[in-house]
């Protein structure tokens, strides 16, 4: 009989996610604490209707720049996967017990007091920095500079910070600042995943970003004008792709986003 695990890490595409909790479900016990790194804000609702509520800690991975081409990955930077809990969870011994593991195995990470905040930064980030790159067919150094891709790539961050105000995550000015810094660190000619996939032909996570950003707009009455271009532009980017039938189907963002905590 094979037991329960003590940390679950949940490291897949988005579009793999179902799959990737079914295969995990007969290692989750009463105990077991859940860790998902997936870009966006519903991938931890997601996580806790199927194995329970209460096992996930909210966390975000950022600052790798890793590149992957064939069976080759290359990075200037490794990041850091920061965690923590959930505001009306604070206090929970399983971010101790996260934290000695990591530091313990030499995982590098932070501990956050604000995860509900971190994330819709991250999420704010990558609604810029993905489809910016990926539109503008470039790198990172594409939107370090000055330039049509850098003001398409804010512009988009700016639409996702209202969303998220609206949502209950108060980020501001201060936030967009920290998360252009920590774009600023990374390898110019890396490119982040969305870029990557495109240009190997594999559908992207652009539901997960623009896709959520419209739909929330719907919600509250906010226009996202710059995220319609992006989700357009990289729709019909995927629109070219040989197999049609593997395009990811638009799920309900809505109804599978945690509500700000």
């Amino acid at each position: 009989m094979t037991l329960p695990a003590d940390l679950v890490l949940f490291a897949v595409k988005f579009r793999d996610l179902n799959g990737a909790v079914e295969a995990a479900r007969g290692q989750v016990g009463p105990d077991t604490v859940i860790l998902s790194l997936l870009n966006g804000v519903v991938s931890e609702g997601i996580i806790e209707r199927a194995l329970g509520v209460g096992k996930v800690l909210p966390a975000v991975a950022q600052g790798m720049d890793a590149v992957k081409v064939g069976n080759r990955l290359t990075c200037a930077h490794r990041g850091i996967i920061c965690f923590g809990d959930w505001p009306d969870r604070n206090g929970r011994d399983a971010v101790e017990s996260v934290r000695r593991f990591f530091e313990k195995t030499g995982i590098p990470h932070e501990v956050a007091g604000d995860m509900t905040r971190r994330m819709w930064g991250k999420f704010m980030l990558n609604v810029g920095v993905n489809q910016a790159v990926a539109v503008f067919e470039g790198d990172y150094g594409t939107v370090q500079r000055e330039g049509a891709a850098r003001d398409a790539m804010i512009a988009a961050m700016r639409e996702a910070m209202a969303l998220a105000r609206a949502e209950g995550a108060p980020l501001g000015e201060d936030d967009l600042g920290y998360w252009l810094r920590i774009l600023d660190t990374l390898d110019p000619g890396g490119k982040p995943s969305m870029r990557q996939d495109l240009e190997a032909g594999r559908f992207s996570e652009v539901e997960l970003f623009a896709g959520t950003v419209l739909e929330l707009g719907g919600k509250h009455g906010i226009d996202c004008p710059v995220n319609r271009m992006l989700y357009d532009r990289i729709q019909g980017i995927e629109s070219g792709f040989l197999h049609a039938s593997e395009r990811a189907t638009p799920y309900n963002g809505l109804n599978q986003t945690r509500a700000a905590r």
